[in-house]
């Protein structure tokens, strides 16, 4: 679950930014002051960039491509510091969704799936996937603003959860 730390360790350091928090930048290698002058757009790059370094297989992309949706979106949002549990929940629905198209994807190359039964899946198991997740008990930092640390061990906890239940499923359906 490397890139799922990794993941999180990228929203940790959303986090960080969101409270002006340069300890916890330090702990990704990030100086405040650099990315404080930087739009969220390029936040989120630089942040990405640092976590990730330059993935090279499908697996790795897809934590990647998911960590820099919702590092974005957390970076964007109005107001204070956003909700830590829904961040790693739709980050960790997020990442299960892509690395889900990705067999969706070879499936599709195998000939086993139709355009339509494509369209039904990725609606299917993005909803799935996000009930799964938000159904775990409830997450939180030790306290105040998570650390890239807590959010990096929390995500890795909750897309394993999501995985397993997700293989679960796909073995009760044989």
């Amino acid at each position: 679950m490397a890139g799922a730390r990794r993941t999180g360790a990228a929203l940790g350091g959303g986090f960080a930014v969101r409270a002006g928090d340069g300890s916890a930048l330090a702990e990704l290698g990030l100086d405040l002051a650099e990315l404080s002058d930087l739009s969220p757009r390029d936040q989120t790059q630089r942040i990405i960039d640092r976590v990730f370094g330059a993935s090279a297989d499908e697996n790795e992309q897809a934590f990647r491509e998911a960590a820099a949706i919702i590092l974005l979106r957390l970076l964007e949002s109005p107001g204070g510091i956003p909700d830590y549990q829904a961040v790693i929940c739709d980050a960790a629905t997020e990442v299960v969704y892509r690395r889900a198209l990705v067999e969706i994807h070879e499936q599709v190359i195998a000939g086993a799936l139709s355009a339509d039964q494509v369209r039904d899946r990725e609606r299917q198991i993005r909803e799935y996937i996000g009930d799964l997740i938000r159904a775990q008990p409830v997450m939180r930092p030790s306290e105040g603003v998570p650390s890239p640390s807590e959010c990096s061990q929390s995500m890795a906890e909750v897309t394993a959860i999501a995985v397993d239940a997700l293989r679960d499923a796909k073995r009760e359906s044989k």
